[in-house]
């Protein structure tokens, strides 16, 4: 029970972290900033956000000016979390609710070819051996962010609490078998790439599948940034942000088999693949993150 005193912090400071002091309500007589064409330039209440990394657009540009193809400096992706998408929802001109979602699963089949040790002929038989992996990675935040500013060069701060979910596991399948007249035979070394594929060779133990254990993390983040609006609901901001995280890795599984030559059968077993789990406080992306909102 005691593993889950962090945990239990990270979670109370991410509900702290989401309920910051609200600033004042938006004084309703400000002066709303307008271009030429008599369009509102800053975010209103009822407003809709869509944040991306600028990292490709900055590229694009550095490439397109550049007389010898240099590209724009490097940046970040979106806040340090890639492959997230992430909006916001204007509650007021100075106040919006800000959330993130990112759901990944993938699977992947690796083939290799091996010698057949079954073949009698002259010629060279090939046959194939299998490894079939999938991964599943969700993450989801939720924050609230205040404003400063009555320029087209806005502040911006607040907190957000942010949980993710991955788990992972891979199965092998081999064409050779192990049996009396073949107790070592060739397999793929997954795990040593070659120019053709992957290495094989006679094996007297090789591994069925192996999981991962459930990875938990849980963070509470601040953050703080300022954007310039270059074109109405248009902008372009950096972000920087402090994250609190705890992180939780379950035990996963090894399973292997072998030859038993005392038994004359095929011998499995299953060891336990050691968790983690850490606790932590640092900048979550010290490089800033640079990216374009886009208002509607």
């Amino acid at each position: 029970m005691h593993n889950l005193k962090p945990l239990f912090t990270v979670v109370a400071v991410l509900f702290a972290s989401i309920a910051i002091a609200q600033t004042p309500p938006t004084n309703s007589s400000e002066t709303i900033l307008l271009s030429k064409k008599g369009e509102p330039i800053l975010p209103e209440a009822k407003d809709w956000a869509l944040s991306v990394d600028a990292s490709p657009f900055l590229t694009y540009t550095g490439k397109l000016l550049s007389n010898d193809g240099a590209d724009a400096p490097v940046v970040n992706s979106l806040a340090n979390y890639p492959l997230t998408i992430g909006g916001k929802y204007f509650i007021s001109a100075k106040q919006a609710y800000r959330a993130r979602v990112r759901i990944g699963i993938a699977s992947q089949t690796i083939n290799n070819s091996v010698v057949d040790n079954q073949n009698t002929t002259l010629d060279t038989v090939y046959i194939k051996d299998s490894r079939k992996s999938s991964a599943t990675d969700v993450t989801l935040a939720f924050g609230k962010e205040f404003r400063r500013g009555k320029t087209r060069l806005q502040g911006f701060y607040g907190g957000e609490g942010i949980i993710g979910i991955s788990t992972g596991k891979s199965i092998y399948s081999y064409g050779n078998n192990f049996s009396n007249l073949n107790v070592s035979p060739t397999s793929t070394d997954f795990v040593t790439p070659t120019a053709l594929g992957y290495a094989s060779a006679p094996a007297n133990s090789r591994i069925q599948s192996e999981s991962n254990g459930t990875g938990i993390k849980v963070a509470a983040r601040g953050f703080v940034g300022a954007e310039y609006f270059i074109f109405p609901k248009m902008s372009i901001g950096l972000e920087f942000g402090f994250s609190l995280m705890y992180f939780n890795q379950n035990d996963g599984k090894l399973s292997s088999e072998s030859w038993d030559a005392a038994a004359g059968s095929v011998k499995n077993k299953t060891l336990a693949k050691s968790g983690s789990r850490g606790f932590g406080i640092d900048n979550d992306n010290s490089g800033g993150a640079i990216m374009l909102n886009f208002h509607f």
